[in-house]
């Protein structure tokens, strides 16, 4: 129906609201703030789209325009997190074909937006598709991204309290090549960047974690054509959880490991009609168990699957 949606669990039950009307919207994200109020930001078009953000009253939601884009075309892609201050800040695509790493501040004074360039992609811009924010203990942001629609690249930007620091994880191996789509971003314990993604030249779901000094890649499946969508979180044990797709099979599958002295561990979760298209995750707070928001494109249907044991 064109809608953004928003949808709360209860004890038995999950209770469904509208929250604006969207022409073509096809990515949103969700975080809470420190009085666990939600907000969201969505762009309303894939194509000459607006980026918005509502944050939920007490009456409904309150949305405001973020960006309309160098070229009215903002949007299609953003992610959205909360400083340790409570500020709200969103890492965004700017542009469909001249595609720029956008990151916008919610200013607390004025309660309009600032955007700053991250990365323009060189002289054609064509970076900054599918980023994933998050900020670590000290209040600085980290954002995992791809650069390239066709031979593309995974790529990382953190701001170091002076400036943003741009890094090419995985280039898949060549310029012929095509990885980095899709990163899912977390932060372990020491603040080191852990990233998710799916390489499309090998059809395989990767996993690139900073050791302090380097990047360390690895493959954590490739049986089968696995990993376009993928979400990653990390516990307070430092221990990875990883929610993402198999195509081949049309399941969701979840991947986790005790420590990198072992192996991975892979798991199917939900193997009904086609799940596993978009999969988002998040852990609990009390047990710490993670839980896979996600779409069965066969049943036309949003699903939720959660560890309980």
């Amino acid at each position: 129906a064109g809608r953004i949606m928003y949808a709360t669990r209860g004890d038995t039950h999950w209770d469904l609201e509208q929250v604006a009307d969207s022409s073509g919207t096809t990515a949103t994200s969700i975080a809470l703030d420190r009085s666990r109020v939600p907000a969201i930001s969505y762009g309303d078009g894939s194509h000459f789209g607006t980026l918005y953000y509502a944050k939920r009253t007490g009456t409904g939601w309150n949305i405001t325009t973020v960006d309309k884009g160098s070229a009215g075309d903002a949007g299609e892609y953003s992610s959205l997190a909360y400083d340790k201050n409570g500020v709200p800040h969103i890492a965004y695509n700017d542009g469909h074909t001249f595609a720029t790493l956008m990151y916008a501040t919610r200013n607390t004074s004025t309660g309009s937006w600032d955007h700053v360039a991250i990365d323009k992609g060189g002289e054609v811009g064509d970076t900054g598709y599918a980023s994933s924010l998050v900020f670590d203990a000290t209040g600085h942001p980290h954002i995992a991204y791809t650069a390239g629609k066709h031979f593309a690249d995974l790529m990382y930007a953190f701001e170091d309290g002076a400036s943003w620091v741009i890094m090419r994880v995985d280039d898949g191996g060549g310029k012929t090549k095509s990885t980095g789509l899709n990163p899912s971003l977390a932060l372990d314990s020491h603040g080191f960047p852990h990233i998710s993604y799916y390489s499309d030249s090998d059809t395989d779901v990767r996993y690139a974690s900073w050791n302090g000094t380097a990047w360390v890649k690895e493959t954590i499946d490739s049986d089968n054509d696995v990993g376009k969508y993928s979400a990653l979180v990390i516990d307070n044990q430092d221990r990875p959880y990883i929610g993402y797709y198999d195509a081949t099979f049309k399941e969701l599958r979840y991947a986790s490991r005790d420590s990198v002295a072992v192996p991975w561990k892979n798991h199917i979760v939900d193997n009904a009609g086609d799940a596993g298209y978009y999969v988002k995750a998040a852990l609990d707070p009390v047990t710490n168990h993670p839980g896979f928001a996600y779409y069965d494109k066969e049943n036309r249907t949003l699903k939720y699957a959660e560890w309980v044991g």
